[in-house]
């Protein structure tokens, strides 16, 4: 059985009508633009996602964030235009990117 290692580039992107995505365990990269432009109001991450990309998620309207400790990067813009509450950081976070938020 092969499961997903990576969210490459562009995959949800402009999918208006996409509001919750969760990304599962096994998942270690979210490529640049994976949910760009979309409308997302639900994201979860998973405990193995080790980087987000660039412009990642962006117009994102959630109360709460929570980045997993397993993330150690996070690219530049990738919340870009997104609105939280608040944002809980994992243990691991080791670069954020400009204006990642």
């Amino acid at each position: 059985m092969k499961f997903v290692i990576e969210l490459g580039p562009n995959v949800f992107e402009t999918c208006s009508r996409l509001e919750t995505l969760r990304i599962g365990s096994g998942v270690k990269t979210i490529g640049a633009k994976t949910a760009y432009k979309t409308n997302l109001t639900n994201l979860v991450i998973g405990n193995s996602v080790e980087e987000i990309g660039e412009l990642a998620f962006t117009n994102m309207k959630q109360s709460t964030l929570k980045i997993p400790d397993s993330v150690k990067k996070i690219g530049d813009n990738a919340f870009y235009s997104s609105e939280f509450e608040s944002v809980v950081f994992g243990e691991s976070v080791q670069k954020i990117g400009n204006n990642a938020f």
